[in-house]
């Protein structure tokens, strides 16, 4: 009964719905959604059990519930454990849908998160060579790039600083990050310019 399910629960099955009938009558639809998995409370993983139990084959929502898991490492405790669980998720919506351009994106967030860097570059890699929207792009550039400083690629990192500012000149921590490893490269002159 959807009147015993949260809110959450509710709008992702009617917008799973919807979009399965846009795709059947193949329109071109923009979607402009925050992701529901960054605002559900602590039942949105139940929520998603309960849906993978239902579809199994059902990409996004694992997709989603690796979402809720990282969104709530904070308060967890178990960052580690959790960040692992999450990482099962996103390896799983993209078994079921290797083109999730989101999951590789997520997933890379992850492995940074645990300091994988060479995990998270991969992961990176291969969001941006598939779909991703303007705000996970730029994210990805971002991400990546501070995998590549960690690793002290500092040509790799300012590369993609640069491209983060060239698509948002307003991402502050692009400038920061550039200018980290330029400092690192000992170009001083164009790290404060």
């Amino acid at each position: 009964e959807l009147g015993t399910r949260s809110r959450g629960f509710v709008w992702f099955f009617s917008f799973l719905a919807w979009y399965g009938d846009v795709l059947r009558k193949n329109e071109n639809v923009i979607l402009l959604l925050d992701e529901p998995g960054m605002s559900l409370h602590a039942k949105a993983q139940e929520d998603f059990n309960k849906a993978i139990a239902l579809s199994p084959d059902n990409d996004a929502a694992f997709y989603y519930r690796g979402v809720a898991r990282m969104e709530q490492l904070p308060a967890s405790g178990m960052q580690d454990k959790e960040t692992h669980r999450a990482i099962e998720d996103f390896s799983q919506a993209l078994f079921l849908n290797p083109k999730n351009g989101a999951a590789f994106h997520r997933r890379g967030l992850a492995y940074l998160s645990l300091k994988e860097y060479r995990q998270a570059i991969e992961n990176l890699d291969q969001a941006l060579n598939l779909e991703l929207s303007p705000p996970d792009k730029i994210s990805a550039f971002n991400h990546r790039g501070q995998a590549y400083l960690a690793q002290n690629e500092h040509m790799l990192a300012i590369s993609d600083f640069n491209q983060v500012i060239s698509l948002d000149n307003s991402v502050t921590d692009a400038y920061y990050n550039r200018g980290r490893a330029r400092s690192a490269q000992r170009d001083y002159a164009r790290a404060i310019d």
